[in-house]
């Protein structure tokens, strides 16, 4: 029996094409190369499929968890649900994310804080979820930003949990636009800080008024795959206060 380089037999290659899973993952393509939010109008522009079938094409990713729809901005977001599909998810990684965004949102009510879970892909920070406290006005970032890895607390927090090299730390660096030496050896402070409390803060590194907070989120197997992250003002908690929501989010990132 004839086969090709991958193994697939004549049949499956000579085969009819099925329409509709050939546009899924163009779209699914898409979506993995934006490493952004997109929207509507970018699906149809990149793939060339029409606007009704992009759009139940996406509808359907949302309804399964690949894709999160943001109501008020108009913009899709991939989740890591294919990451987990291809690891072998089962029902105790669903459950254990699960989990987390429950000790995430405990931690929002708690403090009147809004808690942002951060998933890992390649270089980069993906804003997976986030849990919203009661307040009315909170600080608070849009699901869906991607940031270089390094970014804020979340980053150093993943860089602590994984003790990256410092060649690959200037290199993440330059990424932020910023690898100076002194720029450098700030971050190699705050991630040693970071790996000594087990949980990182950037030292209002984004913004003079803003102060942010991170503890690594783990996976089944130890690997790191994000971080709970939260925005406070400076002078909103004293740092006793600011040290416990710390803690807190680090609880909530290590839920089972």
């Amino acid at each position: 029996m004839q086969r090709d380089k991958t193994g697939n037999t004549a049949s499956h290659v000579a085969g009819k094409q099925v329409g509709a899973t050939v546009a899924t993952l163009a779209l699914i393509r898409h979506a993995c190369r934006a490493h952004s939010a997109f929207r509507l109008a970018d699906v149809v522009k990149d793939t060339g499929l029409n606007r009704s079938t992009a759009f139940n094409i996406l509808r359907t990713l949302v309804q399964e968890g690949i894709l999160r729809f943001d109501a008020e901005s108009k913009v899709y977001v991939l989740t890591d649900y294919l990451p987990r599909l291809v690891r072998g998810m089962d029902e105790s990684v669903s459950d254990r994310i699960a989990h987390v965004h429950e000790g995430m949102a405990h931690v929002a009510q708690l403090y009147g804080i809004n808690v942002a879970h951060w998933v890992v892909r390649g270089d980069f920070l993906i804003l997976a979820a986030v849990a919203k406290s009661n307040r009315d006005i909170t600080l608070t970032e849009a699901e869906g930003k991607t940031v270089p890895l390094l970014y804020g607390a979340a980053g150093r927090a993943v860089a602590a949990a994984r003790s990256l090299p410092d060649e690959e730390l200037a290199r993440l660096m330059a990424m932020l636009g910023d690898d100076s030496a002194a720029a450098l050896a700030r971050l190699k402070e705050d991630i040693r800080r970071a790996q000594s409390r087990g949980w990182a803060d950037d030292g209002a590194s984004l913004q003079p008024s803003v102060k942010a907070v991170a503890a690594a989120i783990h996976d089944e197997n130890g690997r790191v795959e994000g971080a709970c992250a939260t925005l406070v003002l400076n002078g909103q908690f004293s740092a006793e206060d600011e040290e416990a929501i710390a803690l807190a989010l680090r609880r909530a990132a290590q839920s089972t």
